[in-house]
């Protein structure tokens, strides 16, 4: 088995927005996808996982693109562990369009978890180890994000459509309640952008999720989503350059 992935999707009209390009939530579940797709295929997906009460969960995700795919294009993903530490592991991507043409990478973050206690489990004998890989990956890491001074935007209930196979909110889908908070004429110009969000706690179905954001500038946005306590769910920033 290779040990890097490669994911091949053609872009459908139903991927686009109104600038015919793919939108940034559907790219998030491609790259969701593709890393599901290479670690099932070498013995420590969620398909094997879940026979341990064990499964991935998403913890950061920093993706830079120049360009979002247009509609009837092809996207090839690849994909490959970088590095692994106690609990969490480093998994890097590079997008492609059908040409060959590279038009962005991104650096993501992940723990593997017990379903039932939603503790770390340690990485050590899974196998990952035989699968790492140092391919460049010229973007920077997903690190902390600030948090200024935000405004209270709106709220949503977690809903049976926001839910993944863990019974959380898809990781997908925290990108498309965030990036519905954006002024129409941020995603006529989304190109290139730099997307980073940190998820810190899960949401579960019919939680009451509150969206706060901060506008740092026109090409920068801070965007969190909070609980009904008052804890972040997840920070995420958003950059236009």
């Amino acid at each position: 088995m290779e040990i890097v992935g490669t994911h091949t999707v053609n872009i459908h009209p139903f991927e686009v927005d109104f600038t015919d390009s793919i939108t940034l939530p559907l790219i998030v579940n491609h790259l969701l996808n593709t890393a599901g797709c290479h670690a099932n295929e070498r013995g420590f997906g969620i398909q094997q996982l879940n026979k341990q009460n064990h499964t991935w969960v998403l913890s950061r995700l920093a993706l830079e693109l120049n360009e979002r795919p247009k509609c009837e294009d092809t996207l090839r993903i690849y994909t490959w562990i970088e590095s692994i530490m106690r609990s969490f592991t480093q998994r890097n991507f590079r997008f492609e369009t059908g040409d060959g043409n590279i038009i962005g990478y991104a650096r993501s973050i992940w723990a593997m978890i017990d379903t039932e206690t939603r503790h770390p489990i340690s990485l050590t004998g899974q196998g990952i180890e035989n699968y790492l890989h140092q391919m460049d990956c010229p973007i920077e890491r997903p690190g902390k994000i600030l948090v200024p001074e935000q405004t209270s935007l709106s709220s949503f209930v977690v809903a049976y459509s926001d839910l993944d196979i863990n019974k959380h909110m898809n990781s997908a889908k925290y990108v498309e309640h965030i990036i519905d908070t954006l002024p129409i004429e941020a995603m006529e110009k989304a190109s290139p952008f730099r997307y980073e969000i940190e998820y810190i706690e899960e949401c579960f179905w019919n939680e009451e999720i509150t969206i706060e954001k901060a506008e740092i500038s026109e090409s920068e946005y801070i965007i969190t989503l909070k609980k009904k306590d008052g804890s972040i769910a997840c920070k995420s920033r958003l950059l236009f350059k």
